[in-house]
């Protein structure tokens, strides 16, 4: 289920950058990438991050930038990759991400409570309920216990529904590797989130008792004890879809399907599952995803990180935006800056004013912060290939300020010539 060696196998095209970046002015962090776009043309990518402070009155603040995430040109980033990467070189959507907590308001304590996001015309809503665990009753049913009184719960996947039924049965491994490998790709898991809570498969009632029930979870999907068993790993597709609004992972279906049609232990139909009715996935997404990676790469889509229903058409980036229930004060209200960052290229002494997209709104309600991702690409007249061309003529000015250009790795033949000359002299 996982995705190994995604460096490799994405096969991404730039020069290597060290391994500690700090933001390249005092009012965003940028960078200047060359890559190829979903058609195989060289392109120049541009990328910018601006930090706001979203203010009482509900206006934005500049602020000093938070730095590019997890950048994965780097041979030296471990893990190569990491939720909310800012270093993919396009996206087809904005991604729309939330981290933070369910408030119960004024603190004081609630078992249950609605949370959503209202962003333009789009919408998502969420059930936050307190702790509860499966129990046996005195006549051997089962039952959920009542939920226990909250002030706060983080919004994450950890408390969304999924997790692992270890009890799934599954051929004993014949050596330590295969033994490790069960450990994050087990028959069990729940390829949709193996992080959460309440994917019960098997029907047997020992070991059931305790089990803990998801926090979050869709207000139309909630659980029951009718509806705790899968009966087999195989049907995990008919489960409930885990609800969150944090960054959803490369190994997580759907997100996963878009890097050659993965999607678990037990692979899915590929003409009648929610993802395909909802439109996040097309009819004969495996066969169709497999051939793409083999030929081109992992589907673009796959860049786009949000959880369901929060990746949409690009935004304008001056929408009203409302939090509800995610903040101890209550609503928190506030417009997207509504200005789009001046971006201009030159490439081979031609320039070229670009109309960056917006590519993430990562929205922090407890540190009040706004995170705003916008980036471009301008096709390139020639390929740069690392190790064989020395460089091609590249710069992009953010905001008017002086232009930053790509880093290059220095051309094989240069650094044999380098090593030649560095060399002592040997003595026949």
């Amino acid at each position: 289920m996982g995705i190994n060696n995604i460096d490799d196998t994405m096969n991404l095209k730039s020069a290597n950058q060290p391994s500690v970046r700090l933001p390249v002015s005092e009012r965003y962090d940028a960078y200047v990438g060359l890559s190829s776009d979903q058609n195989e043309k060289p392109i120049a990518f541009a990328i910018i991050k601006l930090t706001y402070r979203i203010l009482e009155n509900g206006n934005l603040k500049l602020i000093e930038p938070v730095p590019l995430h997890n950048n994965i040109y780097d041979p030296a980033e471990k893990p190569r990759l990491k939720p909310g990467c800012d270093f993919w070189p396009y996206k087809m959507a904005t991604d729309i991400v939330v981290q933070g907590k369910a408030h119960a308001l004024a603190g004081k304590p609630v078992r249950e409570m609605d949370v959503s996001i209202e962003i333009g015309n789009i919408g998502k809503t969420a059930r936050v309920t307190g702790n509860r665990n499966v129990t046996i009753t005195h006549d051997n049913r089962i039952a959920f216990t009542p939920a226990e009184p909250f002030t706060s719960i983080d919004l994450t996947y950890y408390n969304a529904y999924g997790g692992v039924d270890w009890r799934v049965p599954v051929d004993e491994p014949d050596n330590f590797a295969n033994q490790l490998r069960l450990r994050v790709d087990h028959p069990g898991m729940y390829p949709r989130n193996p992080y959460g809570c309440g994917y019960v498969v098997l029907r047997d009632q020992k070991h059931l008792d305790g089990i803990p029930l998801p926090n979050i979870e869709h207000p139309r999907q909630c659980l029951s004890p009718e509806t705790l068993f899968t009966g087999q790993p195989e049907l995990w597709y008919q489960k409930p879809l885990p609800w969150c609004f944090d960054w959803l992972q490369g190994h997580m279906f759907p997100r996963s399907a878009f890097f050659g049609g993965a999607d678990g232990w037990y692979p899915a139909p590929e003409n009648d599952i929610p993802e395909i009715h909802l439109g996040i996935l097309p009819v004969n997404y495996r066969s169709q995803f497999t051939q793409l990676l083999i030929e081109k790469g992992p589907h673009p889509r796959f860049f786009n990180e949000a959880s369901l229903g929060l990746q949409i058409d690009y935004l304008n980036g001056n929408e009203p935006v409302r939090l509800k229930g995610m903040s101890p004060d209550g609503n928190l209200i506030f417009h997207l800056p509504g200005k789009i960052p001046e971006l201009s290229m030159v490439v081979e002494s031609k320039r070229f004013d670009l109309q960056p997209s917006l590519y993430t709104v990562l929205l922090k309600p407890d540190q009040r912060t706004a995170e705003l991702l916008w980036g471009s690409t301008q096709v390139l007249p020639r390929r740069y290939i690392p190790g064989i061309h020395k460089d091609i003529p590249v710069a992009c000015s953010f905001l008017g300020d002086p232009p930053l250009s790509p880093d290059y790795a220095e051309p094989v033949r240069d650094t044999l010539l380098k090593s030649q000359n560095d060399s002592p002299p040997v003595n026949l």
